[in-house]
């Protein structure tokens, strides 16, 4: 009996500990408080790996995160200010920001004006963050913000005869507020790198910037990457005359954009002078309609969605290329175009393979390429891709929508009647619908097929099982973990309730 009961207690402590661990985590990180400057320094010179310093008043400080350090400040709903005329923060080391006290992300109004957001804060007059020597820095939560010049900046090397060993420092935005005059993030000399994958970035100027926005051949900052997967990025019109751009890439570099918001107000939502530009994803709004200067350029720029710009002598133009594919949407004010090129040969540095645009882009996509102009009602958009993806597109369309194939051939299978489908002007390729060949500027509406009323429609031949299975289909997921831990807490009262009834039975004998 004795043992019986050994092995009863056995499962018992077994399955409250399985219980137990599923919904708990364990957190070993040490905090330290620091109330002023003096407790801030000596709290990063005491720290270790992965500890994490609390701010419990407002400081003003300047700090520096040595190489040998990776620490967490936890801004505490509190604000960090940098000595006048210096940086708030220098990371040569790894570190990490956050508030625990923030709301959860900050909320942009639908126009891109105003930006929301509950926490503490970085502030400086000059750069406020800047990653230096090789260090990793990341925002996780909480604000950057720089009252007069960069929020956020990765500095590699950046004297162009020392390239060969470049310096690989990284600052990575993944939530939180960046709020800048001049350039909100910034990649400045070779090997830095900025990964921007959530959060808000605004600035009066230049969200994102590769280099310092230095524009003469003397001197190249570039020879770097930024790295765009989410996030919205905003750059305001600063003062009359100027525009201003959501990235702005004068340096030779990569920029890679897969997902994300870059929005220009009054300006160019990505300005191309140099590097190499890959757009899978995302999307770019530009809003601007006249004509003005880009920073202390006298070159005159409009405001297009992208622009390519090889007439000015900027580092490394020769090898400028901007390829823009898949999800991509680029949205220009109206009578503004989409993507543009400036200068000798431009047209021939970009190429737009697939994607949604506000304005005709066949200048710019290759061959073997569809281009469709998509009119909805007093909406107006023009798609890029492959057969199927234009096929797809195709078969979005409504009762009244208008689809005109302006470049390239394609073969369509329409459905919806009432669609009306056009070739042209279109004189370079051909265009099959349902079967039917049109002629250059000519088209057909689709028309409803006819029916045999001597066969049942597919509602009446639907057999009743169809749906009883489709009921009874397997569920899973979180309704599965709730079943698990349910069975398992019960199993847990039903074993302590045997050893309850075992022990009460033992002791009647």
């Amino acid at each position: 009996m004795k043992k019986r009961r050994l092995m009863l207690c056995s499962i018992i402590s077994l399955i409250m500990v399985f219980v137990m661990a599923v919904p708990m985590t364990v957190s070993a990180d040490t905090v330290t408080d620091a109330g002023d400057a003096t407790a801030l320094a000596n709290a990063i010179t005491a720290a270790k790996d992965g500890e994490t310093i609390k701010l419990t008043a407002p400081i003003t400080a300047s700090i520096t995160i040595p190489a040998d350090k990776n620490i967490t400040l936890d801004l505490n709903g509190q604000t960090l200010t940098g000595e006048s005329g210096k940086n708030a923060i220098k990371v040569a080391g790894g570190l990490v920001v956050k508030d625990s006290t923030a709301t959860a992300t900050p909320s942009v109004s639908s126009d891109y004006k105003t930006v929301s957001y509950t926490s503490g804060k970085i502030t400086a007059t000059k750069t406020t963050v800047s990653v230096i020597s090789g260090g990793t820095f990341e925002l996780q939560s909480g604000m950057v913000e720089s009252t007069g010049n960069i929020g956020i900046i990765a500095v590699g090397e950046t004297d162009a005869t020392k390239w060969t060993t470049p310096v690989n420092s990284t600052a990575t935005i993944s939530g939180g507020y960046v709020l800048a005059q001049e350039f909100a993030a910034s990649a400045q000399g070779n090997g830095a790198k900025l990964n921007i994958n959530g959060g808000v970035l605004v600035a009066k100027d230049n969200a994102v910037v590769a280099g310092n926005g230095t524009k003469t051949t003397s001197t190249n900052l570039g020879g770097t990457t930024i790295n765009i997967t989410n996030g919205i990025m905003i750059g305001h019109i600063q003062s009359a005359g100027y525009i201003a751009c959501g990235v702005y890439h004068p340096q030779s570099g990569n920029l890679r954009i897969s997902g994300g918001t870059i929005y220009a107000d009054g300006g160019v939502g990505i300005l191309m002078r140099s590097g190499d530009l890959s757009m899978t994803g995302g999307k770019v709004i530009a809003t601007g309609t006249a004509q003005g200067k880009v920073g202390d350029s006298s070159v005159i720029a409009n405001c297009y969605g992208i622009q390519v710009d090889t007439k000015s002598n900027y580092p490394g133009v020769s090898g400028i290329t901007a390829s823009v594919s898949e999800n991509a949407e680029v949205v220009a004010a109206a009578g503004v175009d989409a993507i543009n090129a400036l200068g000798d040969d431009a047209a021939h540095h970009i190429v737009v393979a697939s994607g949604c645009y506000s304005s005709d882009v066949s200048g710019f996509t290759p061959s073997g390429k569809v281009v469709i102009k998509f009119r909805s009602g007093q909406d107006q958009k023009y798609y890029v891709g492959t057969q199927e993806e234009i096929q797809k597109i195709a078969n979005t369309a409504k009762d009244g929508d208008t689809i005109d194939v302006i470049k390239g051939s394609i073969t369509l299978n329409m459905t919806t009647p009432g669609v009306n489908v056009n070739n042209g002007p279109n004189n370079e390729g051909t265009v099959i619908v349902n079967g039917t060949t049109l002629k250059p500027e000519t088209g057909m509406e689709i028309q409803k097929p006819a029916t045999d009323p001597t066969k049942p429609s597919q509602d009446q031949t639907q057999k009743p099982s169809d749906t009883a299975k489709a009921d009874k289909s397997a569920k899973t997921g979180d309704d599965f973990n709730l079943f698990a831990v349910g069975g398992v807490a019960l199993a847990a009262i039903i074993a302590m309730a045997a050893v309850a009834i075992t022990g009460r039975r033992h002791r009647q004998r």
